[in-house]
C-alpha cells in the first residue's frame, strides 16, 4: 500500500499497471539500430570501408571486358567498308557483289549514301585517333545532332527534287531513297511539298546548334537576326501602295501611244487599245502551235513553241525527262539515243522520224486511170516529246504496283504507238522468275487513266517476239490516204510477186508498215466492227483499188445495198 502511494506521489506507473492499462492498444515497435547503439555497439562511421569500391553498371563491365585490339579492328572494318562503298557508288564494274552493295545503299539513302560512305570512314578515324594520342569528345548531344542532320538531310534531298510520285524517285535510288520517303511520304500528303522542305530545314538548323554546341539564346538571336534581315529584304521588293495605284491606273491605257495619254486635251471618246498591239491570248497561241502545213519551216513556229504561256502536256504531272535523264547521250547503231538515269541503268531517248517512204510505182497500162486523180498528204508522225512522256508514264505506273518493266522498242503508226514492253527477270534462291504477261495485263485500267487514253489494247505478248505491246492511241492520228499505199515499195513488190489483178491495198498496220491483201483468197469476205471503226472506208477503198487496177473487160462488180447506205 505504501509502496503504490509512493509511485502515485512520485507521478510514475509500475510497469504491470502501464502494461495492464494499454492491454487493448498495438505492441510499439522496436528500433533494433537504436537499440545496439544504446548498447554500446560501434558507430557506423567508425566501421572499415574497402578502398576501390564502386558501384559500376553493366555497359562499364562489358566496355572493360573488351580487349584493346578489337578496337583497331573495328576500325579498320569500318575504314575498308567506306573505301569501297564509294568504290562500288562512283565505279563502273559489273561485279556482282559491288553492284548488289552500290544498289542496296542508293534504296535505302538515295543521294544520301555518299554521306553514308564518309561516316564510315569517320567512324574508323575516330576510334583510331586515341591510338595516336589525339582523343575527341563527342557527347551525347553531339551524337544525337548528328543522326538528326543526317535524317533531315535525306528528307530534303526527296523534297528538294520536283518529282510528284515520291516513291518511284525513292525506288530508282534518287533523293533520300526509302529513308527520305518514309521521312516526307506523311508531311508531303498533309502540308505540301514547301511546307515540308521549311520544316526539315528547320530542323536541320536545330540540329546544326547541338552540334555544335549553341545556346537556345544565340539560336534565337540568329533567328531574329536573319529574320529582320529578310523582312527588311522583302520590304524593299514590295511596291508601295503609290506604286500599286499607279499601275492600276495605267492599266486602262495599256496600247496607247504615251503622247495622247500625257495630252492635256481631254477626249470626247474613251480611246480603245489597239488590237494589233495587244499580245495574242492563250487559245490563238495554241491554235497556231497546232497549225501544221507541208511547207512549214521551223522558224515559223519557233517563236511561238517558246513562248512562256505555251506550256506543255502533262508537265505538272511527270518531271519532264526525270528517270530518262540529259547527260551522258550515246548514239546506238540503230539510230536511237542512249540516255544514264540515275539508277545506273542506260535507257533509250526515243527518236522520231518522218514518215517518208520511197516511192516505187510500176508501169500502168494506159486504159486504167491515172494515181494523179487520187488524193495525196503526207502523214505527220507525233510529237517526239509526248512519246517519251508516255514511256515514263508506264514505266512509273507499273513501277507503284511493284512491276518493274523496261520499254524496249517503240514503233509509231499513223493512228497509233506500240510500245514494247519487256519484264525484268527476278532471281530468287537461286532460280530465274519473269513477272508474268496476266500480272501486267490486269493494270489495263490504272495504265488507261495514267496515259489519258481513250481506249487501250494490251498485245500479250507481240507474236514472233519476247516482248508485249501496248498499243496507245496518238493525240494527233494521221489521215491514212489510199495513194500513199499504192506507191509504197511493199505494195509495188506483192502485185509483182502475185501477179494477179486482185490486189488490193488494204492499209497500214500498227508500225505503219502498208499492208496490201490478195482477194482472191478471200472469196467470202466478213467485214466488221464498232460504230466509227472504218467499215464504210474499207468497202469504199476495195472498190476503188478494183477499178483502179481493172477495165471493164476483165472485172465485173455487183454491189448490193439494202440498207441504202453505202
Amino acid at each position: 500500500m505504501a509502496q503504490q502511494q509512493a509511485t502515485k506521489g512520485s507521478g510514475q506507473t509500475p510497469p504491470s499497471t502501464a502494461k495492464s492499462s494499454n492491454a487493448n492498444d498495438k505492441p510499439e515497435k522496436v528500433d533494433v539500430m537504436q537499440a545496439t547503439l544504446k548498447e554500446g555497439a560501434p558507430q557506423i562511421e567508425d566501421m572499415p570501408v574497402l578502398e576501390g569500391a564502386k558501384p559500376t553498371t553493366f555497359w562499364e563491365d562489358v566496355r572493360d571486358s573488351i580487349p584493346d585490339w578489337l578496337d583497331e579492328i573495328i576500325a579498320i572494318a569500318l575504314l575498308i567498308g567506306g573505301i569501297l562503298s564509294f568504290l562500288a557508288l562512283f565505279s563502273s564494274t559489273q561485279a556482282v557483289v559491288a553492284l548488289a552493295w552500290a544498289d542496296i545503299l542508293r534504296q535505302l539513302f538515295g543521294y544520301g549514301s555518299l554521306i553514308v560512305a564518309a561516316g564510315l570512314l569517320g567512324m574508323g578515324v575516330y576510334i583510331l585517333l586515341p591510338k595516336v594520342g589525339i582523343r575527341l569528345s563527342l557527347q551525347s548531344t553531339r551524337i544525337l545532332g548528328i543522326e538528326l542532320a543526317f535524317l533531315c538531310i535525306l528528307a530534303i534531298l526527296h523534297v528538294i527534287i520536283d518529282e510528284p510520285e515520291l516513291r518511284t524517285l525513292a525506288r530508282n535510288g534518287g533523293g533520300g531513297g526509302l529513308m527520305g520517303w518514309g521521312l516526307t511520304a506523311v508531311p508531303h500528303w498533309l502540308l505540301g511539298r514547301i511546307p515540308t522542305l521549311v520544316i526539315f530545314s528547320v530542323l536541320l538548323l536545330f540540329s546544326i546548334g547541338m552540334i555544335i554546341g549553341a545556346k537556345r539564346e544565340q539560336l534565337v538571336g540568329w533567328l531574329k537576326k536573319y529574320g529582320e534581315q529578310l523582312k527588311n529584304f522583302a520590304e524593299r521588293i514590295t511596291p508601295s501602295d503609290n506604286d500599286l495605284a499607279e499601275i492600276f491606273s495605267r492599266a486602262d491605257t495599256y496600247g496607247i501611244p504615251e503622247e495622247i495619254i500625257t495630252s492635256r486635251e481631254v477626249p470626247l471618246l474613251r480611246i480603245r487599245p489597239n488590237p494589233d498591239s495587244l499580245p495574242p491570248s492563250l487559245r490563238e497561241l495554241r491554235r497556231r502551235a497546232g497549225k501544221r502545213t507541208k511547207n512549214r519551216r521551223k522558224e515559223d513556229y519557233e517563236d511561238i513553241e517558246n513562248h512562256p504561256l505555251f506550256t506543255k502536256t502533262r508537265e505538272e504531272m511527270v518531271t519532264e525527262f526525270n528517270l530518262i535523264g540529259e547527260v551522258g547521250k550515246k548514239k546506238m547503231d540503230d539510230g536511237h539515243l542512249v540516255v544514264t538515269r540515275p539508277d545506273g541503268r542506260e535507257k533509250r531517248y526515243f527518236q522520231v522520224k518522218e514518215m517518208e517512204e520511197a516511192k516505187k510505182v510500176g508501169k500502168r497500162n494506159k486504159k486504167l486511170p491515172s494515181l494523179e486523180i487520187l488524193a495525196d498528204a503526207p502523214m505527220t508522225p507525233p510529237d517526239e516529246n509526248e512519246i517519251n512522256r508516255n514511256v515514263v508514264l508506264i514505266e512509273n505506273t507499273l513501277l507503284e504496283f511493284d512491276v518493274d518493266i523496261d520499254v524496249v522498242d517503240v514503233q509509231v503508226g499513223p493512228t497509233v504507238t506500240r510500245y514494247a514492253v519487256q519484264p525484268y527477270q527476278l532471281k530468287r534462291d537461286g532460280s530465274t522468275e519473269r513477272t508474268r504477261l496476266s500480272k501486267i495485263a490486269s493494270y489495263h485500267n490504272d495504265l488507261s487513266l495514267a496515259l489519258s487514253a481513250k481506249r487501250l489494247r494490251l498485245e500479250t505478248p507481240v507474236p514472233g517476239t519476247t516482248y508485249m505491246g501496248i498499243e496507245v492511241p496518238n493525240s494527233s492520228p494521221s489521215m491514212v490516204h489510199l495513194r500513199s499505199v499504192y506507191e509504197s515499195k511493199e505494195y509495188y513488190e506483192y502485185s509483182q510477186r502475185k501477179g494477179t489483178p486482185l490486189t488490193i491495198p488494204l492499209g497500214r498496220d500498227v508500225a505503219g508498215r502498208p499492208v496490201p491483201v490478195d482477194l482472191a483468197k478471200m472469196p467470202h469476205l466478213l467485214i466488221a466492227g464498232t460504230t466509227g471503226s472504218g467499215k464504210s472506208v474499207c468497202i469504199a477503198a476495195l472498190a476503188t483499188a478494183l477499178i483502179m487496177d481493172n477495165t471493164p473487160d476483165t472485172v465485173k462488180m455487183v454491189m448490193l445495198d439494202p440498207k441504202m447506205v453505202e
